[in-house]
């Protein structure tokens, strides 16, 4: 399924090329991979030199820029020629390394952070440029090689178990049906598309081990050893990784220990047995403790190693969240009366900044330009400070324009974006690519029907996956809401139906008539 998958971003020619959505984000994180790897500058601080050098390279949608390399925006995306130069130039010019010091004023000249973006996706360029060569497809094959190490590692672990290794087959399959849908191209049908190298898919870095977190707790009676840790540790880090590239990965850390409370029975019975103190049981809470240091040690390091230049410059390295909360609201169709006044007007991108800065100016002259950079920019960290303030200002003195927005309007423009999501795959592709998935169901019915009692472990799992998409889907109800941003939702969704219908399969398999019945469960 791996390899179908690899095949399909060959076939829409997404692996050499950057889409629309996703060029901005991949400039920054290529910008401080290669900062990182030419100066050893880290902590996801970009050169200004290597950064405006991509841009004049092709790396752009600046037309001016382009018009010299005789290109046009978007075109200048799909010529792989163009953007594997600029990568290779941007590696060797002959530039003096930064000073990496602060000026006078405790500015660090030269050197930029992610403007609000994960700064995960540098530390991910850095990575792949390392192992693979200082390519564009680098960052698409050092997908497949991370989920390649949390395939191994979820089969060193949970290999004697039929059900566990069917519902990985489920995962991996549900992996290449999303990226079958019409919104991983270059252009879909609703507008510009994803691919797999942009932060809002590679996200789904984390499936695989929170799968194997499932898979450990619901294999109630095994008993766990040391290297059954180790191996969840490591399973562990790479979820932690996914966090560090895609902060709404952070839903994990809200399902993952209801679900530990859940399936130890804590709801329904309160006193804490014996057993969740026994270290080899695969519901004690060191296993829920392993898994909650591990991420928390991602965090900090992650924290503790980012460049000065963030606290200095006011820069906060993932994506802000009350600037989102505060643009979902422009979902409503009521905003721009009520309320486009606040901001000048502004829509889009624009309105959350210009709702800070209308602010801003409401307040003393001598209080406001510490949430200014010097060159007049807005501090982030100043974005979200008058962001959430602007909010709560909100909910408290309209509740209702507030609640419609996120329990009317929201959930219908969520269902509106699954049903977009499900109705394009295998849009424009051709017919065989349909018949992979339909073999690979065949297959894990057979598998299934062989373990009488897969097909209930199956229907549990179903719920626990049913379980991670509705938290995969409250980033999207909490911020922003459109179907590029609901691919961790949209996948779990299908793993989801996949359970369901191979348990379902493989119980009907089970009731064939007798003379049938061998060939179903080799029996």
């Amino acid at each position: 399924m791996l390899a179908a998958t690899l095949g399909i971003l060959f076939e829409k020619n997404l692996v050499n090329t950057v889409t629309q959505q996703g060029w901005g984000r991949l400039l920054y994180g290529v910008s401080a991979a290669l900062t990182q790897s030419r100066f050893g500058i880290g902590g996801f601080a970009i050169d200004d030199r290597i950064f405006v050098y991509l841009m004049r390279a092709g790396l752009s949608d600046n037309s001016r820029l382009l018009d010299v390399l005789g290109e046009r925006f978007p075109n200048n995306l799909r010529n792989t020629e163009l953007l594997d130069t600029a990568l290779r130039q941007a590696a060797a010019i002959d530039l003096p390394p930064p000073t990496g010091l602060p000026d006078s004023k405790g500015h660090y000249s030269g050197l930029s952070g992610f403007s609000g973006d994960d700064s995960g996706i540098g530390t991910y360029a850095y990575l792949a440029f390392m192992i693979f060569g200082v390519h564009l497809s680098a960052l698409t094959y050092l997908y497949f090689l991370i989920t390649g190490g949390s395939i191994a590692l979820y089969l060193l672990s949970q290999r004697r178990s039929t059900a566990a290794i069917v519902a990985l087959a489920i995962v991996t399959t549900s992996l290449y049906l999303t990226v079958c849908a019409d919104i991983v191209n270059f252009q879909s049908a609703t507008g510009p598309g994803i691919d797999l190298k942009d932060p809002r898919f590679l996200g789904t870095i984390a499936t695989i081990p929170v799968l194997h977190i499932i898979a450990t707790w619901m294999r109630e009676n095994n008993r766990l050893s040391v290297a059954d840790y180790v191996i969840l540790a490591a399973q562990c880090a790479i979820l932690a990784f996914a966090l560090h590239i895609r902060a709404s990965v952070v839903w994990t850390v809200l399902a993952i220990p209801l679900l530990w409370m859940l399936r130890t029975g804590l709801f329904r019975h309160p006193g804490v047995s014996r057993r969740l103190y026994d270290w080899r049981s695969p519901r004690s809470i060191v296993t829920l403790a392993v898994v909650l240091a591990v991420l928390l040690t991602g965090y900090v390091c992650a924290r503790a190693s980012q460049h000065p230049l963030y606290s200095a410059e006011g820069e906060i390295p993932r994506h802000t969240f009350w600037q989102g909360v505060v643009y979902s609201l422009q979902l409503n169709p009521a905003w721009e009366a009520k309320y486009g006044t606040l901001v000048n007007g502004a829509g889009g991108d624009a309105m959350p900044p210009a709702a800070a800065r209308f602010a801003i100016s409401q307040l003393p002259k001598d209080q406001q330009g510490q949430y200014f950079n010097t060159d007049g920019s807005l501090k982030r960290t100043a974005l979200e400070k008058f962001t959430r303030a602007m909010f709560f200002r909100l909910l408290w003195n309209d509740p209702g324009f507030v609640l419609s927005t996120f329990l009317i309007v929201k959930p219908i423009r969520i269902l509106d974006s699954e049903m977009a999501l499900f109705g394009g795959i295998f849009a424009e592709l051709p017919l065989w690519n349909m018949l992979i998935p339909i073999v690979a169901a065949i297959m894990l019915t057979w598998a299934g029907a062989r373990d009488p009692d897969t097909p209930r472990q199956l229907l549990s799992f179903a719920g626990v996956a049913l379980w991670m998409a509705i938290f995969a889907s409250l980033p999207n109800w909490l911020v922003a809401l459109n179907p590029l941003v609901m691919v961790d939702h949209f996948l779990w969704d299908l793993v989801f139906l996949g359970s369901i219908v191979i348990a379902a399969s493989a119980a009907l398999a089970r009731l064939a008539p007798r003379k049938l019945r061998p060939i179903f469960t080799g029996a």
